[in-house]
């Protein structure tokens, strides 16, 4: 039983929505680096936009209760269409269902915003078989709706060779 207790945890902000006042249960330590500031862990991250932002992008931090970060998630939700987008897990988390737990958290967040399809669009080859995976399914673009093929993602950071994955959400 020894030593002593872990620090109390802090409920962090999500990122890209400074103005939005509500709080996520996300524990974090008081004091740790802004994840976005250069050499922090999301630029470690392969990502097509290392800075998501935008007034519609929710980027979240999933952490342990202790602070240590494991990953990262966003979304852009449009209506009933959600755009999931810059999971990142740390390369020493991987393996170990975070990734996926990441993505059914972020499915959960959009389903509680009123979205009932995601789309994806994976930059690499692994990324694209994780999300198969979990029940994506490739579609032809011009099958996506407007508003996500408008995004920064699918009109100009993923080439046109970026397979567009879909997978309707349910509880």
């Amino acid at each position: 039983m020894g030593g002593s207790p872990p620090p109390p945890a802090a409920f962090c902000r999500a990122e890209g929505r400074p103005n939005e006042g509500r709080r996520h249960a996300l524990p974090c330590r008081r004091g740790l680096p802004r994840e976005r500031r250069p050499g922090g862990p999301l630029g470690g991250c392969r990502l097509a936009d290392r800075r998501p932002s935008g007034p519609w992008t929710h980027l979240h931090r999933y952490g342990l209760f202790g602070g240590t970060t494991v990953g990262f998630g966003g979304l852009e939700p449009y209506g009933t269409d959600v755009l999931l987008r810059s999971l990142c897990v740390m390369p020493i988390f991987h393996r170990r269902g975070i990734g996926r737990n990441i993505t059914l958290l972020l499915m959960t967040r959009a389903l509680d915003l009123g979205a009932r399809q995601a789309y994806a669009l994976p930059s690499t080859q692994e990324s694209s078989a994780f999300f198969q995976s979990l029940g994506f399914a490739p579609i032809p673009r011009p099958a996506a709706p407007p508003a996500i093929l408008a995004t920064r993602q699918a009109s100009g950071l993923c080439p046109a060779s970026t397979p567009l994955l879909t997978r309707r959400i349910a509880l």
